[in-house]
């Protein structure tokens, strides 16, 4: 089944040619082209969009960070790939924050772009090699003696994106103590995880199914996976997904996406040993 790509995109020179683009991709096909913000929440409202192409560049008149936002909040299972000539680490880190699945600078070429958008559809992170180092220099910048070898063999694993139970298992530790090596990691690291709030014993009551879709974000699944997961129609995913943000104090899931985070970092400890 092919994807349903939104351009949103307010140069008409540059629409046109990511529609040439889109065109010439397999299983992509062209949802709509639009040169607002306000058209771009509107589409996403409506639904049948996979991936939104975004221009951070859109000015009407909310800009495409804060359109995102509201992508985001309005329907959690759409992918926002940001295309950008910016590439400061804080034009990044909003644009994370605002919950992006990807960042792209628009020297990249065709190739990576459709790449990007088929990755980010399958719920995987996406970040330009040309922003990693500003980025990744504004978030901590650690040396790979800060952790220690059992963390370091751990934060291989979470860059492989298993859930914690299969990393005991992997690890032959207890659960609780996986649970304890990540925490020190997201520490060291200076890695937020998904929720920006931690919920206290007895402070917020969750129903089992919550409970589990909760799980399944952690474990950075997308909608229609953890609809899967749990044998449930989509709807009622984005249903809990909605209480859950309530109940938890949260505005969006991804305050700093940390699967494409952690897994950047296993890479650059891997390189210098």
């Amino acid at each position: 089944m092919s994807l349903h790509v939104l351009i949103a995109n307010e140069h008409t020179l540059l629409s046109e040619g990511f529609e040439v683009m889109l065109s010439m991709a397999e299983d992509v096909e062209l949802a709509s082209t639009v040169s607002t913000d306000e058209a771009a929440i509107d589409a996403a409202r409506q639904g049948d969009v996979d991936v939104v192409l975004m221009d951070i560049s859109l000015s009407q008149p909310l800009g495409g960070i804060e359109a995102t936002r509201q992508i985001k909040e309005i329907s959690p299972s759409t992918r926002v790939l940001i295309l950008s000539m910016f590439t400061d680490p804080g034009t990044v880190s909003e644009s994370i924050k605002a919950g992006a699945d990807g960042y792209l600078s628009k020297s990249a070429s065709p190739e990576s772009v459709i790449q990007a958008i088929h990755d980010v559809a399958a719920g995987r992170s996406v970040l330009d090699p040309s922003v990693t180092d500003g980025i990744f220099g504004r978030i901590g910048g650690i040396a790979p003696d800060s952790l220690t070898d059992r963390e370091l063999n751990c934060l291989q694993f979470l860059a492989d994106g298993l859930p914690t139970r299969e990393i005991a298992a992997k690890m032959n530790l207890p659960e609780e103590t996986v649970k304890k090596d990540i925490e020190s990691i997201y520490r060291k690291l200076r890695v937020k995880p998904f929720f920006g709030k931690r919920r206290e014993k007895g402070q917020v009551e969750l129903t089992d199914r919550e409970e589990k879709v909760q799980k399944g974000i952690a474990d950075g699944l997308s909608t229609k996976e953890i609809a899967a997961r749990l044998n449930l129609p989509e709807e009622t995913v984005k249903t809990n997904l909605r209480s859950l943000r309530q109940k938890l104090g949260v505005r969006y899931w991804t305050e700093v996406n940390p699967k494409s985070i952690l897994k950047e970092f296993w890479h650059r400890i891997r390189k210098g040993k």
